[in-house]
């Protein structure tokens, strides 16, 4: 069964760049997304001044005073978000005025998820699209395969010159996909690493 914190593999339908859940325009292309589930059939999910809330409460943010520079040169702040025992990494901008793709509270369907990027305030996700049903998911998904570095749009990754040329992130590659243990002495955490 998947369970919120999951990374997963599912299909999505595609009208040019708009996305759309898969069943609900079977006549479109098909194209795989990656993403996290953060919100289960019957959770209410809401995004409100840069935090999660599922069910009314909060995702823990722990703070790591890390940046993460992103293509076009924005500084990024690198944080640790425990969503029910599954720590993993998300990224904020911490510019003023910046406004995160906020979400109203939500109630997810039933045998439908809410997904989220972790590049939570740039990520094409439920909040602009919807949810997912379960029979479009793939599975989980466990190690990244490839990871480079390319500005650009989405077609840039398609231009065989890219894949000769864009930066590699070796440091990535066949790196596991998996949430780690909280911290001890963290909501949801044993002590245990």
């Amino acid at each position: 069964e998947p369970m919120r914190g999951d990374v997963v593999v599912f299909v999505v339908a595609r009208n040019g760049d708009r996305i759309i859940p898969a069943d609900r325009r079977p006549d479109l292309p098909r194209d795989d997304f990656v993403k996290r589930i953060v919100g289960l059939p019957g959770d209410r999910v809401e995004v409100r001044g840069q935090r999660l809330y599922v069910n009314g409460t909060p995702a823990e943010l722990l703070e790591t005073g890390e940046l993460f520079s992103d293509p076009r040169g924005s500084q990024l702040e690198l944080k640790l978000e425990n969503l029910g025992g599954c720590v993993h990494a998300v990224l904020r901008d911490p510019r003023p005025g910046r406004r995160p793709l906020e979400r109203t509270p939500f109630t997810v369907p039933e045998g439908r998820y809410f997904m989220m990027g972790d590049n939570r305030d740039y990520s094409n996700d439920s909040r602009r699209w919807g949810t997912v049903r379960f029979e479009e998911l793939k599975g989980p998904a466990f190690i990244l395969y490839w990871s480079w570095d390319v500005n650009g749009s989405f077609l840039q990754f398609l231009n065989p010159i890219n894949w000769w040329t864009a930066e590699k992130r070796w440091d990535r590659v066949f790196r596991r996909v998996k949430c780690e243990t909280p911290p001890e002495g963290q909501p949801g955490g044993d002590g245990q690493s």
